[in-house]
Protein backbone atom coordinates (compact mmCIF):
# COMPACT_ATOMS: atom_id res chain seq x y z
CA UNK A 1 0.00 0.00 0.00
CA UNK A 2 0.72 3.89 -0.66
CA UNK A 3 0.65 5.43 3.03
CA UNK A 4 0.83 9.20 3.51
CA UNK A 5 1.34 9.79 7.30
CA UNK A 6 1.03 13.08 8.96
CA UNK A 7 3.04 14.00 12.25
CA UNK A 8 5.62 11.79 11.76
CA UNK A 9 8.36 13.33 13.64
CA UNK A 10 6.00 12.98 16.79
CA UNK A 11 6.64 9.68 19.14
CA UNK A 12 3.95 8.15 17.79
CA UNK A 13 4.71 9.14 14.23
CA UNK A 14 8.07 7.74 14.77
CA UNK A 15 7.64 4.30 15.76
CA UNK A 16 4.67 3.90 13.28
CA UNK A 17 6.90 4.68 10.49
CA UNK A 18 8.94 2.36 11.86
CA UNK A 19 6.61 -0.41 11.61
CA UNK A 20 5.25 -0.02 8.26
CA UNK A 21 8.82 1.09 6.00
CA UNK A 22 9.19 -2.61 5.44
CA UNK A 23 6.13 -3.22 3.74
CA UNK A 24 4.83 -0.30 2.29
CA UNK A 25 5.77 2.95 0.76
CA UNK A 26 5.44 6.07 2.52
CA UNK A 27 4.86 9.52 1.78
CA UNK A 28 5.23 11.97 5.15
CA UNK A 29 3.83 15.24 5.37
CA UNK A 30 4.55 17.80 7.52
CA UNK A 31 5.47 21.56 8.27
CA UNK A 32 9.21 21.15 7.88
CA UNK A 33 10.07 18.66 5.04
CA UNK A 34 14.02 19.25 5.25
CA UNK A 35 13.20 17.79 9.11
CA UNK A 36 11.28 14.92 8.03
CA UNK A 37 14.03 13.91 5.47
CA UNK A 38 16.91 14.37 8.22
CA UNK A 39 14.69 11.82 10.04
CA UNK A 40 13.81 9.84 7.10
CA UNK A 41 15.54 10.08 4.39
CA UNK A 42 14.73 7.03 2.11
CA UNK A 43 10.86 8.52 2.35
CA UNK A 44 9.12 11.18 -0.01
CA UNK A 45 8.67 13.86 2.21
CA UNK A 46 6.20 16.84 1.49
CA UNK A 47 5.87 20.52 3.43
CA UNK A 48 1.79 21.27 3.94
CA UNK A 49 1.92 24.45 1.55
CA UNK A 50 3.49 21.88 -1.27
CA UNK A 51 0.68 19.62 -0.66
CA UNK A 52 -2.60 22.52 -0.64
CA UNK A 53 -0.52 23.14 -4.03
CA UNK A 54 -1.00 20.18 -5.63
CA UNK A 55 -3.80 19.25 -7.85
CA UNK A 56 -5.30 16.59 -5.79
CA UNK A 57 -2.50 14.88 -4.23
CA UNK A 58 -4.06 11.75 -2.83
CA UNK A 59 -5.16 10.73 -5.95
CA UNK A 60 -2.40 7.76 -5.43
CA UNK A 61 -2.38 7.26 -1.92
CA UNK A 62 -4.88 4.00 -0.57
CA UNK A 63 -4.60 5.12 3.62
CA UNK A 64 -4.13 8.44 4.90
CA UNK A 65 -2.90 8.45 8.89
CA UNK A 66 -3.64 12.10 10.56
CA UNK A 67 -1.05 12.16 13.86
CA UNK A 68 -1.01 15.91 13.32
CA UNK A 69 -1.15 17.73 16.02
CA UNK A 70 0.61 20.27 18.43
CA UNK A 71 1.35 18.43 22.15
CA UNK A 72 -1.45 19.19 24.56
CA UNK A 73 1.26 18.54 27.62
CA UNK A 74 3.75 21.37 26.85
CA UNK A 75 3.01 23.64 28.77
CA UNK A 76 0.80 25.57 30.15
CA UNK A 77 -2.69 26.32 28.61
CA UNK A 78 -2.76 30.14 28.11
CA UNK A 79 -5.16 31.31 25.72
CA UNK A 80 -2.88 31.17 22.95
CA UNK A 81 -1.78 28.01 23.75
CA UNK A 82 -5.16 26.16 23.19
CA UNK A 83 -5.70 28.64 20.10
CA UNK A 84 -2.75 26.43 18.96
CA UNK A 85 -3.52 22.76 20.65
CA UNK A 86 -7.06 23.32 18.27
CA UNK A 87 -5.78 24.99 15.28
CA UNK A 88 -2.99 22.80 14.63
CA UNK A 89 -5.56 19.79 14.72
CA UNK A 90 -8.73 21.12 13.17
CA UNK A 91 -6.61 22.57 10.03
CA UNK A 92 -4.35 19.60 9.45
CA UNK A 93 -7.54 17.09 9.61
CA UNK A 94 -9.80 19.83 7.54
CA UNK A 95 -7.63 19.69 4.87
CA UNK A 96 -6.64 15.70 5.09
CA UNK A 97 -10.92 15.11 5.17
CA UNK A 98 -11.28 17.59 2.26
CA UNK A 99 -8.09 16.08 0.25
CA UNK A 100 -9.92 12.39 0.71
CA UNK A 101 -12.79 13.72 -0.49
CA UNK A 102 -11.77 15.20 -3.70
CA UNK A 103 -9.61 12.33 -3.82
CA UNK A 104 -9.95 10.30 -7.31
CA UNK A 105 -9.26 6.88 -5.44
CA UNK A 106 -12.51 6.26 -3.83
CA UNK A 107 -11.38 3.55 -1.77
CA UNK A 108 -9.27 5.67 -0.16
CA UNK A 109 -9.25 5.83 3.90
CA UNK A 110 -8.46 8.00 6.78
CA UNK A 111 -7.24 6.86 9.93
CA UNK A 112 -7.44 9.74 12.31
CA UNK A 113 -6.33 10.56 15.68
CA UNK A 114 -8.03 11.99 18.44
CA UNK A 115 -8.35 10.82 22.40
CA UNK A 116 -10.38 9.36 24.56
CA UNK A 117 -10.81 13.27 26.47
CA UNK A 118 -13.54 13.70 23.63
CA UNK A 119 -15.83 11.71 26.12
CA UNK A 120 -15.58 14.42 28.52
CA UNK A 121 -14.60 13.79 32.48
CA UNK A 122 -16.92 11.41 34.04
CA UNK A 123 -20.26 12.56 35.81
CA UNK A 124 -20.19 9.45 37.90
CA UNK A 125 -16.75 7.75 39.53
CA UNK A 126 -17.73 4.12 38.41
CA UNK A 127 -18.91 5.61 34.72
CA UNK A 128 -17.35 3.23 31.48
CA UNK A 129 -17.55 4.39 28.38
CA UNK A 130 -16.84 2.73 25.30
CA UNK A 131 -17.72 3.64 21.58
CA UNK A 132 -21.12 3.42 21.89
CA UNK A 133 -21.29 5.84 24.80
CA UNK A 134 -22.19 9.75 23.22
CA UNK A 135 -19.26 12.54 23.46
CA UNK A 136 -19.83 15.25 25.43
CA UNK A 137 -22.16 17.25 23.94
CA UNK A 138 -22.18 20.51 25.29
CA UNK A 139 -17.90 19.66 25.75
CA UNK A 140 -18.02 19.70 29.86
CA UNK A 141 -13.75 21.14 29.53
CA UNK A 142 -10.85 21.99 27.50
CA UNK A 143 -10.02 18.59 26.30
CA UNK A 144 -13.79 16.87 25.22
CA UNK A 145 -13.62 20.40 23.31
CA UNK A 146 -11.11 19.63 21.52
CA UNK A 147 -11.47 16.22 20.83
CA UNK A 148 -15.17 17.60 19.34
CA UNK A 149 -13.43 20.11 17.14
CA UNK A 150 -11.28 17.52 15.72
CA UNK A 151 -13.44 15.20 15.03
CA UNK A 152 -16.29 17.77 13.60
CA UNK A 153 -13.43 18.60 10.86
CA UNK A 154 -13.72 15.05 9.45
CA UNK A 155 -17.07 15.83 7.95
CA UNK A 156 -15.89 16.65 4.80
CA UNK A 157 -14.50 12.97 4.03
CA UNK A 158 -17.60 11.78 5.90
CA UNK A 159 -20.10 13.41 3.82
CA UNK A 160 -18.53 12.04 1.05
CA UNK A 161 -18.68 8.33 1.89
CA UNK A 162 -14.85 8.01 2.79
CA UNK A 163 -13.73 5.51 5.45
CA UNK A 164 -13.30 7.24 8.41
CA UNK A 165 -11.63 5.88 11.61
CA UNK A 166 -11.60 7.98 14.65
CA UNK A 167 -8.89 6.72 16.40
CA UNK A 168 -9.65 8.00 20.28
CA UNK A 169 -5.67 7.31 21.88
CA UNK A 170 -5.70 6.83 26.02
CA UNK A 171 -2.45 8.10 27.42
CA UNK A 172 0.17 6.40 25.93
CA UNK A 173 2.66 4.79 27.92
CA UNK A 174 6.49 5.15 26.17
CA UNK A 175 10.07 5.54 28.55
CA UNK A 176 10.60 7.93 25.37
CA UNK A 177 8.12 10.58 25.73
CA UNK A 178 4.73 11.50 26.93
CA UNK A 179 3.23 10.59 30.39
CA UNK A 180 5.82 8.12 31.67
CA UNK A 181 8.85 9.89 30.23
CA UNK A 182 8.02 12.98 32.41
CA UNK A 183 7.00 10.37 35.27
CA UNK A 184 10.08 8.28 35.57
CA UNK A 185 12.83 10.69 37.25
CA UNK A 186 10.69 11.35 39.94
CA UNK A 187 10.03 7.44 40.24
CA UNK A 188 13.31 6.44 39.74
CA UNK A 189 14.39 8.32 42.75
CA UNK A 190 12.03 7.07 44.92
CA UNK A 191 9.81 11.00 45.07
CA UNK A 192 7.06 9.60 43.06
CA UNK A 193 3.60 8.95 44.46
CA UNK A 194 -0.32 9.55 43.67
CA UNK A 195 -1.50 12.65 42.18
CA UNK A 196 -4.49 14.42 43.80
CA UNK A 197 -6.74 11.99 45.14
CA UNK A 198 -5.17 9.16 43.35
CA UNK A 199 -8.84 7.98 42.64
CA UNK A 200 -9.40 9.61 39.51
CA UNK A 201 -9.50 6.39 36.57
CA UNK A 202 -6.38 6.05 34.26
CA UNK A 203 -7.33 4.63 31.10
CA UNK A 204 -3.68 3.60 28.93
CA UNK A 205 -1.90 1.56 26.03
CA UNK A 206 1.36 0.86 25.44
CA UNK A 207 3.37 2.62 22.72
CA UNK A 208 3.74 -0.43 21.43
CA UNK A 209 0.09 -1.85 21.66
CA UNK A 210 -1.05 1.28 19.80
CA UNK A 211 1.17 0.90 16.95
CA UNK A 212 -0.16 -2.44 16.59
CA UNK A 213 -3.69 -1.20 16.75
CA UNK A 214 -2.94 1.46 13.83
CA UNK A 215 -1.45 -1.39 11.88
CA UNK A 216 -4.31 -3.80 12.64
CA UNK A 217 -6.77 -0.97 11.21
CA UNK A 218 -4.70 -0.45 7.99
CA UNK A 219 -5.91 -4.35 7.50
CA UNK A 220 -9.43 -4.04 8.43
CA UNK A 221 -10.93 -1.49 5.85
CA UNK A 222 -14.03 -3.03 7.35
CA UNK A 223 -13.60 -0.63 10.46
CA UNK A 224 -15.03 2.94 10.57
CA UNK A 225 -16.03 5.24 13.15
CA UNK A 226 -14.96 5.30 16.52
CA UNK A 227 -12.41 3.01 17.83
CA UNK A 228 -10.98 3.53 21.53
CA UNK A 229 -7.20 2.05 21.64
CA UNK A 230 -7.00 1.38 25.07
CA UNK A 231 -5.97 -1.51 27.25
CA UNK A 232 -8.30 -3.91 28.68
CA UNK A 233 -7.18 -3.00 32.27
CA UNK A 234 -7.85 0.53 33.54
CA UNK A 235 -6.45 1.65 36.60
CA UNK A 236 -6.32 4.60 39.29
CA UNK A 237 -4.20 6.93 39.29
CA UNK A 238 -3.05 5.30 42.72
CA UNK A 239 -3.13 2.12 41.43
CA UNK A 240 -0.63 3.53 38.48
CA UNK A 241 1.86 5.47 41.02
CA UNK A 242 2.51 2.08 43.08
CA UNK A 243 2.79 -0.54 40.14
CA UNK A 244 5.45 1.69 38.70
CA UNK A 245 7.16 1.74 42.17
CA UNK A 246 7.01 -2.11 42.29
CA UNK A 247 8.54 -1.83 38.85
CA UNK A 248 11.24 0.08 39.21
CA UNK A 249 11.88 -1.02 42.69
CA UNK A 250 11.16 2.05 44.79
CA UNK A 251 8.53 3.45 46.91
CA UNK A 252 5.68 5.37 45.64
CA UNK A 253 4.04 6.89 48.46
CA UNK A 254 4.74 10.42 48.20
CA UNK A 255 1.67 11.94 47.29
CA UNK A 256 1.83 15.41 45.02
CA UNK A 257 -1.18 17.11 46.03
CA UNK A 258 -3.92 18.40 44.22
CA UNK A 259 -3.61 22.22 44.88
CA UNK A 260 0.47 22.11 44.27
CA UNK A 261 -1.10 20.31 40.30
CA UNK A 262 -2.95 23.26 40.19
CA UNK A 263 -0.62 26.15 41.26
CA UNK A 264 2.05 24.58 39.12
CA UNK A 265 0.40 23.78 36.07
CA UNK A 266 -3.00 25.50 35.85
CA UNK A 267 -5.49 24.17 33.63
CA UNK A 268 -3.17 21.65 32.04
CA UNK A 269 -3.00 19.95 35.14
CA UNK A 270 -6.21 19.77 36.61
CA UNK A 271 -7.53 18.15 33.42
CA UNK A 272 -4.68 16.15 32.24
CA UNK A 273 -3.75 14.79 36.10
CA UNK A 274 -6.58 15.03 38.37
CA UNK A 275 -8.97 14.25 36.07
CA UNK A 276 -9.83 11.16 34.28
CA UNK A 277 -12.26 8.31 32.38
CA UNK A 278 -12.53 4.30 32.23
CA UNK A 279 -12.43 3.80 28.78
CA UNK A 280 -13.21 0.62 27.41
CA UNK A 281 -11.91 -0.69 23.71
CA UNK A 282 -14.43 -2.65 22.88
CA UNK A 283 -14.44 -2.26 18.57
CA UNK A 284 -10.79 -3.66 18.65
CA UNK A 285 -11.83 -6.97 21.12
CA UNK A 286 -15.06 -7.48 19.25
CA UNK A 287 -13.57 -7.85 16.04
CA UNK A 288 -10.40 -10.06 16.89
CA UNK A 289 -7.73 -7.48 17.64
CA UNK A 290 -5.16 -9.10 20.99
CA UNK A 291 -3.29 -6.59 22.97
CA UNK A 292 0.09 -7.88 23.88
CA UNK A 293 0.41 -6.24 26.93
CA UNK A 294 -3.38 -5.85 28.15
CA UNK A 295 -2.52 -5.45 32.14
CA UNK A 296 -0.49 -2.48 33.57
CA UNK A 297 2.21 -4.52 35.45
CA UNK A 298 3.32 -6.06 32.14
CA UNK A 299 3.29 -2.85 30.56
CA UNK A 300 5.18 -1.59 32.93
CA UNK A 301 8.03 -4.55 32.81
CA UNK A 302 8.37 -4.63 29.14
CA UNK A 303 9.08 -0.90 29.23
Amino acid sequence: MKILIAGATGMVGQALVKALEADHTLVLLGRDPLKLKQCFAKHTAIGWQAFLDTHNPLDDIDVVINLAGENIGEGRWSVARKDLIISSRVNATHTLATACAHSANKNIRLLNASAIGVYGRSAQPDQIYDEQSPISNPPKDFLSTVGRAWEEALAPAEQAGVSVVKMRFGVVLSKNGGALAKMLPAFKFGLGGPIGSGQQSFSWVSLHDLIRAITWLIQHPEITGPVNIVAPEWVTQRQFAKMLGKILHRPAVLPLPAAVVKLQFGQMGQELLLNGIAVRSSVLIKHGFEFSYPKLEGALDHL
